[in-house]
């Protein structure tokens, strides 16, 4: 009965297949079978203000995607995600010509959205034509009530980019209604687990991108705190591109702390070549060789001198050297100023660099590492030696404690 079934099955399919596809998806939905050549259904992706950050997604960033980003405190995660969103902004208007589907929305469990943070990393508060507010920020909901909000407000079709900030902060109907300081194991793990997997296909459906923030916290490991992530082990899963944003020096100027450097590493992507690192500036005021935000034309201008585009000669910058055209910049400040007065030249010239990261070009690719990163092992390398320390040092001090501890005569006999 079966083998008759089966092969009435494969007859049916040899003799009419596109029939057959027609009824599975009139059956099961108008997504849940398409062709894969199909332009409709591929992926759509940008490219960053910063070159660097394009190049570590692999040439481009993909819109109907989660990313997830991770690191230590003050790395910079919020930050990075909030330039993303601008940058998803600011390609809609390029294409649309209008910002009626750049809205942004923001899952805030930290309750740190800061307004003029937001506007320095380019983030469009207002449409300048209309006066109405673009970004809109979710608060003091639980977990269930964030996603199911989220889901009708991204199901308009005019979220461009959504920032969840962060699972560590988020919290479920289960751990509010609990006891303060009862044990309720794996209640958020499983409820971020469920929310992601449902936010995946609003995120495909709809082309708009979720950035998702997890913490490095400090696990409860035998004697020592070995650095795991929020979020539990299920989130790992779901995102196509998984970054460790950390802190890597400060920038002053004239003894003033203006920036910092921030590094981040691609550990899983699944959207373009993996594996990647760069170093990106972030400055928090204007000045007068920066801009506040993170520093995407510097990029550009480094980008073009590794490309020879630039040469440089100590001090000096020359843009088409050996040429009539040639121009002469005096460091970085005076290179940025032509550029500024000349955005024809500009634009000519970010079209190099955005070409070859198109095409996947592996531009200063001795960068690439594929193991982990050299300072997150030696943390772990570190911590592992202190956990065998302090487990000597209990040993000894139960030996020591045994020793002096007097031992009981025994009664002598009559």
């Amino acid at each position: 009965m079966a083998k008759e079934k089966a092969e009435k099955t494969s007859k049916v399919a040899a003799d009419d297949f596109d029939k057959l596809l027609s009824k599975v998806e009139s059956q099961f939905g108008e997504n849940s079978i398409f062709n894969g050549s199909d332009a409709a259904h591929q992926d759509v992706k940008i490219q960053f203000d910063a070159p660097r950050l394009t190049w570590a997604y692999g040439g481009a960033f993909k819109l109907n995607a989660i990313h997830r980003f991770n690191g230590k405190e003050s790395g910079g995660k919020t930050t990075l995600c909030t330039y993303i969103a601008g940058q998803c902004q600011k390609r809609k208007f390029e294409a649309e010509g209008n910002y009626k589907n750049a809205h942004v929305c923001i899952i805030d469990n930290e309750r740190t959205f800061d307004v003029i943070r937001a506007q320095d990393l380019g983030l469009i508060l207002n449409d300048p034509e209309t006066g109405k507010p673009l970004v809109h920020v979710l608060r003091n909901l639980y977990v269930e009530d964030q996603c199911v909000a989220w889901e009708q407000i991204v199901a308009s079709g005019r979220i461009c980019c959504t920032i969840y900030d962060s699972d560590a902060a988020a919290i479920n109907k289960s751990e509010f209604d609990n006891e303060v300081g009862k044990a309720n194991f794996g209640a958020g793990a499983k409820a971020n687990g469920t929310v992601i997997k449902r936010m995946n296909y609003f995120v495909d459906t709809y082309k708009t991108p979720l950035l998702w923030i997890s913490q490095e916290r400090a696990a409860i490991e035998m004697m020592a705190h070995l650095p795991s992530v929020t979020g539990g082990y299920a989130v790992n899963f779901y995102p196509s591109t998984r970054f460790r944003v950390t802190p890597k020096d400060q920038i002053t100027r004239s003894g003033e702390i203006v920036g910092i450097t921030m590094k981040i590493k691609n550990y899983k992507n699944k959207t373009g070549i993996p594996f990647r690192e760069c170093l990106l500036d972030v400055y928090f005021r204007d000045g007068e060789d920066f801009k506040s935000g993170i520093d995407g034309e510097g990029q550009y201008i480094d980008m073009l001198v590794e490309l020879g585009e630039i040469t440089q000669h100590g001090a000096w910058y020359y843009y088409h050297e050996g040429k009539e055209d040639m121009q002469r910049f005096q460091g970085m400040a005076g290179t940025r100023t032509w550029f500024k007065e000349h955005p024809e030249e500009f634009a000519k010239a970010k079209k190099v660099v955005n070409d070859l990261m198109a095409q996947h070009s592996a531009l200063d690719s001795s960068t690439v590492e594929v193991d982990e990163d050299a300072e997150f092992q030696k943390e772990k390398e570190e911590q592992k030696a202190k956990m065998e320390a302090n487990v000597s040092e209990l040993a000894a001090q139960a030996l020591a404690a045994s020793e002096e501890q007097p031992t009981e005569e025994a009664p002598a006999e009559e």
